[in-house]
C-alpha cells in the first residue's frame, strides 16, 4: 500500500466517536475518501496524525475530545499538532466557532471528514 504524508496539511473529523464505514483509499493531495471495511472516527484521526497531519479533533465530550488530541499527537512522527475543539456541529454558531478556530490556529483546512449525524439547528 502507498503510504500518504500530509505534512502541513490540517485534517477536520466531525461526528460520534463512533463506528462508520470507510471505502476505499485515501488519495492525496485531493484527499479523496471513497466507501471497505469498519473504523471509528478516533481511528481515522490517529492515521492521519501518523501521516503527519495537523488533526483537528471535535465532538461534544471535552474528556474524550482532549484525550484523543493527545494520542495524535504523540503519533505525528513530524511533531504535528492536533488540536482539540469542543463542538456541536449541528448547532451554526458552534460551527462557526469551529471553523473561525481553525482559520485562525491553522490559516487553512484542507480536508473535511463529516461523519456528525443530524441536521443544522
Amino acid at each position: 500500500a502507498t503510504e500518504f504524508n500530509f505534512i502541513n496539511k490540517v485534517v477536520l473529523i466531525t461526528g460520534r466517536l463512533g463506528v462508520w464505514a470507510l471505502y476505499g483509499t485515501l488519495q492525496y493531495p485531493t484527499a479523496y475518501i471513497s466507501l471497505v471495511f469498519n473504523l471509528d472516527s478516533k481511528f481515522l484521526g490517529k492515521e492521519f496524525a501518523k501521516r503527519n497531519a495537523n488533526v483537528v479533533v471535535t465532538g461534544r465530550n471535552s474528556e474524550a475530545v482532549n484525550k484523543i488530541a493527545a494520542e495524535c499527537t504523540s503519533l505525528s512522527p513530524s511533531g504535528a499538532e492536533a488540536f482539540p475543539f469542543v463542538a456541536d456541529v449541528t448547532k451554526s454558531d458552534s460551527l462557526k466557532g469551529l471553523v473561525d478556530a481553525i482559520i485562525g490556529k491553522f490559516g487553512h483546512l484542507d480536508v473535511l471528514v463529516n461523519n456528525a449525524g443530524g441536521r443544522l439547528k
